[in-house]
């Protein structure tokens, strides 16, 4: 969770920037992400599939192997660094 966390604040702070906007973005998605050029389709595939393992998870709805949770993180955290060239 926490990498999803750091993902997730990155976001944030590269769409205000890019919006030049204060407005305050709670939920992160994809189309958003789509319009502002920020990831490929096969990155936002990727985006979108962790963003429903996160939400299964918080929510209780499955809890994955840790092994697969794993797999997760080392995919947030490659987004993440492709994330940072707009930061």
């Amino acid at each position: 969770m926490s990498k999803w966390i750091e993902l997730e604040m990155l976001l944030r702070t590269i769409i205000e920037n890019k919006l030049d906007s204060n407005e305050y973005y709670r939920v992160v998605n994809s189309k958003i992400l789509r319009n502002l050029g920020l990831l490929e389709n096969q990155e936002l595939s990727e985006f979108e599939h962790l963003r429903r393992i996160r939400n299964n998870l918080a929510h209780g709805i499955e809890i994955p192997e840790p092994e697969y949770i794993n797999s997760a993180g080392s995919s947030i955290e490659k987004l993440i660094e492709t994330l940072k060239k707009y930061n």
